[in-house]
């Protein structure tokens, strides 16, 4: 059986991986009341967002292709996706999961520490902290649905 904050996360990653420009906050332990954040953003926000969604790093688009041996065009793919997500990740409540290859991108994103994090502060005026989830709360939580395999996830700090 699910709880609301794990049928919360769904609903967040199906929007995701229709390729949707909105995240769902409000999340309310009492009503899972949601709201889409791209219809009641103010101007300013969205116009960061998407210029958010515009920004290119063709450094880490081939440091994609060399060391993991994508097609450039998978590489700029797969970068697009994350930074919806961390657009997704800058608006919500709730802890997000990134899928294996947006992941794969974040981590090597990161290591670009100063891009990363002036990418963050222009554009979210916070910097999107990375945080896995531990050992202990992986296997609760992927044993149980028969997956095991390690899962990271983000929380915004706070």
């Amino acid at each position: 059986m699910y709880n609301k904050k794990e049928i919360m996360k769904t609903k967040i990653l199906t929007h995701m991986s229709r390729g949707n420009i909105m995240a769902h906050a409000g999340f309310s332990p009492e009503g899972c009341t949601t709201s889409c954040v791209s219809g009641c953003n103010p101007p300013e926000r969205r116009s960061r967002q998407n210029e958010a969604l515009s920004y290119q790093f063709d450094e880490l688009i081939y440091r994609m292709v060399d060391k993991y041996k994508w097609p450039e065009s998978k590489a700029r793919s797969v970068f697009k996706e994350t930074k919806q997500f961390l657009v997704n990740a800058a608006v919500t409540r709730v802890p997000l999961a990134p899928t294996k290859d947006v992941d794969e991108v974040w981590h090597n994103f990161i290591l670009y520490t100063i891009e990363y994090a002036e990418f963050c502060t222009k554009y979210f005026g916070k910097f999107i902290h990375h945080v896995p989830k531990k050992r202990s709360e992986r296997m609760d939580a992927n044993c149980q649905s028969g997956n095991c395999g390690p899962l990271s996830c983000i929380s915004p700090p706070g």
